[in-house]
């Protein structure tokens, strides 16, 4: 009976089943080959070495539907277990059947190399430094490993896959010097839309013959399929595993090559068993059967003809190829932006202090961030808060806030209530009560000093080519009398009597009609402003509901984004950016908040803030450049 081993993933694991199955071949090992670089350097040459199971075993709480895989992937690390993939546990494992067996076929393949990350000790978190081909996705504690124990390391170069499989492979003809190795190159067929991975593939593909020359290793070139051939990312339809082991099985018993290359004489006597397959396989019958499937035009073109609605869509489109296999660093979820941001663009800001980290990038940058209320423009204004935004409006939670600043500015909403006194006799501007810390000596300054502003935001909504506004709060307080809307409760900043309030938590219903009436208006006075939407990822620091905050928080900022969402869905020139995914999405593992988890930390600030650049910015100067080199290559 024909033995084979196999070394690898899927790829190689599913043409030896179908080579069991159909022609009666002894599977002796299917080894998961997770990271080549791994294998070589903990299995092969044992140059790196590993804690014990235990050790491992007593930081990782597997979930509970991953226990038995993760328990036998893990197994699969180790040199006495590594091999038993689909073998009994009481079969003997890889290494010593390499060493004791007579083993006639071994099939290799680079497929997981291709995407696969090894999940590395964090220094001092062992006794010592080591690297594990594991997920810890299969992890109750993925979190607290990510953010303590483990760290993520990069993909494999080509070359460096390559390095790895020729150790591999001379340790194989060491061990095994008559054994007829096959290595199947990964494909690429269903990642077009990856080109890093792409990349890796071909040039692994290309580079790897040369390197196995004269290790009597026949490379198979990576099936470049269509579609239709394809199960999924990484697995081809059950009839192409059929038609490998069919191509297997015609070299090693023929030697055959479907190149018609002269046909090399078999290395040495064909054993009994392969002369005359297992009788109970029906081996030929099958293949007929088989590859009647495989090359009958019309159940193909039948096949053809259903196509799958995912089937064109980008890696953007699937969780496993845009986040699961990727580094944290990696992920960037902005798709196909609307416009950029030039240089000469004026940019305005609004919203919650999230909205202040986009306005010194785009300062920092060199960039024009409009300011119309620079300084002081009357005697009772403290010189606080200026340059913090476009004019000196402080945090603008909500977007009935939003829309009412505009309305005020405009002269089309006067609140019957908009200055307070505070108990100890301070006056202040209901609509900004903090923008300055002693508040105003007179309610005439405070009133003098709003007129002024409100001129400086007339200045800002006209001058503005791009407006920011980031989404805070769904939470409010609002008059009885007229409808205004205050940041704060009069409470909050000392005053004790004032007009009634009522607490209001807005709906997303309400919201979205709040900002489609805002853009609106606003375009009524600048019609070519592009508008960017954001969410802050700030949780709530207090709820008025009689909830958690937790649940408070949830509501707020699901209804913010169903906003943002909307609008940005149906009205032009009108893009969301999403910052609060890049802050709040399970892939970073928290490790963008502060340590209270509501205050987002500089690396998270920086994270943001780094893919707004890459497609705002930088996409903005790219295109300005583009078009002056068009413009200087135009004829006079």
């Amino acid at each position: 009976m024909t033995t084979v081993v196999t070394m690898g993933s899927c790829l190689g694991g599913l043409t030896t089943l179908r080579l069991s199955q159909l022609y009666g071949w002894e599977a002796l090992n299917n080894c998961a080959v997770a990271r080549s670089d791994f294998f070589a350097d903990y299995l092969v040459d044992q140059s790196a070495t590993l804690p014990s199971r235990e050790t491992i075993l007593s930081v990782i709480q597997w979930k509970p539907e991953m226990m038995e895989d993760g328990l036998r992937w893990l197994d699969e690390c180790y040199r006495d277990k590594a091999g038993h993939l689909d073998t009994p546990a009481d079969k003997p494992a890889l290494f010593e059947n390499l060493a004791t067996a007579k083993i006639d076929v071994i099939l290799l393949d680079n497929l997981a190399d291709t995407y696969n990350a090894l999940t590395c000790a964090r220094p001092g978190a062992f006794d010592t430094e080591f690297c594990l081909p594991l997920s810890l996705s299969r992890c109750e504690n993925e979190q607290d490993l990510a953010a303590t124990t483990f760290t993520y390391g990069p993909v494999l170069t080509p070359e460096q896959s390559i390095d790895s499989w020729v150790r591999i492979v001379k340790y194989l003809r060491q061990m095994q010097p008559r054994a007829r190795i096959f290595f199947f190159c990964a494909h690429a067929s269903e990642n077009l839309h990856s080109p890093d991975r792409v990349e890796r593939t071909t040039v692994f593909a290309r580079k790897l013959p040369a390197a196995l020359a004269g290790l009597d290793v026949r490379v198979i070139p990576a099936l470049e399929l269509s579609r239709e051939m394809m199960a999924d990312g990484d697995h081809y339809a059950p009839e192409v595993y059929s038609a490998l082991a069919g191509q297997i099985f015609l070299e090693e018993i023929a030697g055959w090559r479907p190149d018609h290359a002269a046909a090399a004489a078999p290395r040495g006597p064909v054993p009994a068993s392969a002369q005359t397959p297992a009788p109970k396989t029906k081996p030929a019958a099958a293949d007929a059967e088989k590859f009647k499937v495989i090359c009958d035009e019309e159940a193909l073109d039948k096949r053809r003809s259903v196509v799958s609605p995912y089937s064109d869509l980008p890696d953007s489109a699937f969780w496993r190829r845009s986040i699961a296999r990727l580094d944290a660093d990696q992920v960037d979820p902005v798709v196909n932006p609307r416009f950029a941001i030039g240089p000469d663009d004026q940019v305005a800001t609004a919203g919650s202090c999230f909205a202040q980290h986009i306005s010194r990038t785009l300062q920092a940058e060199g960039y024009k961030y409009l300011v119309t209320e620079p300084e002081p423009l009357t005697a009772g204004a403290a010189p606080e808060n200026f340059g913090v935004f476009p004019a000196r409006f402080a945090n603008i939670y909500t977007v009935r806030q939003l829309l009412q600043l505009f309305l005020r500015a405009y002269g089309r909403f006067e609140p019957r209530n908009d200055v307070w006194r505070t108990v100890d006799g301070v006056w202040l501007d209901a609509h900004r009560p903090q923008i300055q810390q002693r508040g105003y000596a007179s309610e005439a300054a405070a009133i003098e000093d709003r007129v002024a502003h409100l001129a400086a935001v007339r200045r800002m909504f006209e001058d503005c080519q791009v407006f920011i506004f980031t989404l805070g709060l769904t939470e409010g307080w609002m008059s009885q009398e007229d409808g205004a809307v205050y940041p704060t409760p009069p409470g909050a900043v000392g005053v004790a009597e004032a007009s009634p309030l009522s607490f209001v938590n807005f709906t997303a219903e309400e919201m979205t009609e709040d900002l489609r009436q805002f853009i609106g208006l606003l375009r009524e006075v600048n019609r070519g402003v592009r508008i960017l939407l954001t969410v802050s990822p700030v949780p709530l620091i207090a709820t008025y509901e009689p909830r958690h905050v937790l649940v408070s928080t949830t509501y707020s900022k699901s209804a913010l984004r169903v906003t943002a969402d909307a609008v940005s869905r149906s009205v032009e020139d009108v893009e969301y950016f999403p910052s609060y995914e890049i802050i709040t999405g399970a892939y970073n593992h928290a490790r963008f908040f502060e340590d209270d988890l509501r205050e987002v930390s500089p690396e998270g600030v920086a994270s943001v803030m780094a893919i707004f650049k890459r497609h705002y910015i930088e996409a903005g100067a790219a295109a300005i450049e583009t078009a002056k080199e068009v413009e200087a290559a135009e004829p006079a």
